[in-house]
């Protein structure tokens, strides 16, 4: 059994244990990132904390599709800018004296800290509850159940976030609590027509890889979600970076790929843990 956790731990298994330096990168450090980070200012990043983080909210119930959060979370914390805010192209900018940063820190929340088991069998502690979870710049909304608890923090957070994303039949836990209002969205192809009906304030596309409105993006299912978050990384940092992100994964989709949209806003202020 593999349990993921997002915050200090990232994957704990039958591995050796690797403590990586927040000053030194090496060759070997990528290769076993899989590996447990045990400091916990790491928060399962690789390389020198950005000054200030990008707060990434992943919420999570028992029986959440897997790649929904998972896909945004590969490509979030793949993000690798050095110190000037271009995006990494080479392992030999990972050596000594390295200025590579990861500017998105992400976390999952849930109702409760119990071990949840999502799609496929999968065990995922989350690292926070409503009550006590930092307030993110982005929150991550897949598919799965939402309880009453989850639709109120949503509705709050989401008033102060840079932007709130869904994935897949994650849109119906937007439409929920009230976010798309008046809105375009997408999801996946199976629910596009039923979900019409059942939010009739809501204008839901077929066919749309992802549809953006305002401070709210909603993708089609499944993997459309990887091409979401990469478009969320453009908006934050610009174009070079989300392709240099996309290389790095070695993702060839395009879907991400769309006309310039307007930049997110990054924190004002270095946030507190």
């Amino acid at each position: 059994m593999v349990r993921v956790r997002g915050d200090r731990q990232r994957v704990e298994e039958d591995m050796p244990d690797v403590r990586p330096s927040r000053l030194l990168l090496s060759a070997a450090l990528l290769l076993a990132m899989t590996s447990p980070a045990h400091a916990d200012d790491e928060r399962h990043r690789f390389a020198v904390t950005a000054e200030r983080p990008i707060r990434v909210a992943f919420l999570l119930s028992d029986g959440a599709t897997l790649i929904d959060f998972a896909g945004p979370w590969e490509v979030f914390q793949d993000v690798m800018v050095d110190g000037a805010g271009e995006p990494v192209r080479d392992i030999a900018q990972l050596g000594a004296g390295s200025t590579v940063r990861h500017p998105f820190t992400l976390y999952t929340v849930a109702e409760r800290l119990d071990p949840l088991r999502v799609s496929g069998g999968l065990t995922v502690v989350p690292d926070h509850t409503f009550a006590d979870a930092p307030p993110p710049d982005v929150i991550v909304v897949g598919a799965h159940r939402p309880s009453e608890a989850e639709l109120i923090w949503l509705k709050r957070s989401s008033a102060t976030a840079g932007i709130t994303m869904s994935v897949c039949t994650g849109a119906s836990v937007l439409a929920r609590a009230g976010l798309l209002d008046g809105q375009r969205a997408a999801t996946h192809y199976w629910f596009t027509e039923d979900y019409g009906r059942r939010w009739p304030k809501v204008t839901f596309v077929p066919g749309a890889r992802f549809v953006e409105s305002g401070r709210v993006a909603t993708s089609a299912g499944l993997s459309a979600g990887i091409d979401l978050a990469l478009r969320v990384v453009e908006r934050y940092l610009g174009r070079a970076v989300a392709q240099g992100t996309a290389t790095f994964m070695e993702y060839q989709g395009e879907g991400w790929k769309q006309p310039p949209g307007p930049p997110l806003p990054m924190p004002a202020a270095p946030l507190r843990r």
